[in-house]
């Protein structure tokens, strides 16, 4: 159980280039590998940059 300053975190946000390219998935049954932006909304472009972000704590060594 972490202390509560512990908790203190750094909120870190990156973009990242991706290999453009496209994949089946049988369970949802759809092409994964195009531009999603969430509530179905999805184009037939190439994702080739993602988001990502990172939590970093502050006072202890911890990332999520």
């Amino acid at each position: 159980m972490l202390k509560p300053h512990e908790k203190y975190c750094s909120l870190i946000f990156d973009e990242m280039a991706l290999q453009p390219g496209l994949q089946y998935n049988q369970k949802l049954d759809l092409a994964e590998g195009f531009e999603n932006y969430g509530d179905s909304e999805r184009k037939a472009s190439f994702a080739d940059h993602a988001l990502v972000f990172m939590l970093r704590g502050v006072y202890k060594n911890w990332e999520q």
